[in-house]
């Protein structure tokens, strides 16, 4: 039983937080469908956001070797549209909202909060998006950083608030994908710490959380891509559907 745990935690993993849609949520509400708290794992969970780390840089790993000869070659970027910079303080910002992201146990809470995902979702098509690097500014990235104060609702994930404030600020498809995906890592990072530390202080769990890690990671790239693919096609209303679906399954169900 202990291997099929980690196998079914890796791809709920993979499936809820790549789309974005929440994975403590669906642990909560698997927990209360079932009246178990044998997927209730804090370790494991922040463990497995390096798997999310992963597929991200695989995602993009195109345009960071790019953005990296750039670099590496010295060529010019004006101070006030160095992309680095402005993405490293969108990030930084958004940091301070990781401590109020808590998952409630009311089922009926949650559901209102997959409501209002929804409705973020939907509006996070990006028809009219055509502003490259060389347009972004600091406003964009304390923007960017300060719409993940909307994280603080627990269904919604920074990777969804930053792609849909993105297509807000009519930032291109392609860079509004990258820099959202960019902007997560410094979070996912922050929320691995007590994994990576509960694993090397009890190592007999390494083979357990491996088997999970390798999982995750390649459904991970599976379903980052899928969500690309939503997000350049302006479907991102099928993930609002199911959000709608939770809503009305969970008001149901526990009514």
């Amino acid at each position: 039983m202990s291997k099929i745990k980690y196998i079914i935690l890796g791809i709920i993993s993979s499936f809820t937080n790549s789309l974005p849609i929440s994975y403590n949520a669906h642990i909560k509400i698997y927990d209360n469908i079932f009246n178990t708290k044998i997927f209730n794992d804090q370790y494991l969970t922040s463990f497995l956001n390096i798997s999310l780390i992963i597929a991200i840089l695989i995602i993009n790993y195109k345009e960071l070797i790019n953005f990296s000869k750039k670099i590496l070659k010295k060529q010019k970027i004006k101070k006030k549209h160095h992309f680095l910079k402005i993405l490293t303080i969108s990030s930084f910002i958004s940091i301070f909202f990781i401590p109020f992201n808590k998952c409630p146990s009311n089922i009926k809470l949650i559901a209102i909060f997959y409501l209002l995902t929804s409705i973020i979702l939907l509006f996070s098509n990006n028809k009219k998006g055509n502003r490259k690097i060389t347009d972004l500014n600091l406003k964009d990235s304390f923007i960017i950083g300060l719409f993940n104060i909307t994280s603080i609702i627990p269904t919604i994930s920074p990777l969804c608030s930053n792609i849909f404030i993105c297509s807000k600020r009519k930032i291109d498809k392609s860079l509004s994908f990258i820099y959202s995906t960019l902007c997560y890592i410094p979070i996912l990072l922050i929320n691995s710490i007590k994994g990576i530390t509960f694993l090397l202080n009890n190592q007999t769990y390494i083979l357990d959380y491996s088997i999970s890690l390798i999982i995750s990671t390649f459904l991970s790239i599976y379903f980052l891509n899928y969500l690309k693919k939503l997000y350049y096609s302006n479907k991102m209303y099928k993930l609002s559907f199911y959000c709608i679906f939770l809503t009305i399954f969970l008001l149901i169900w526990f009514r």
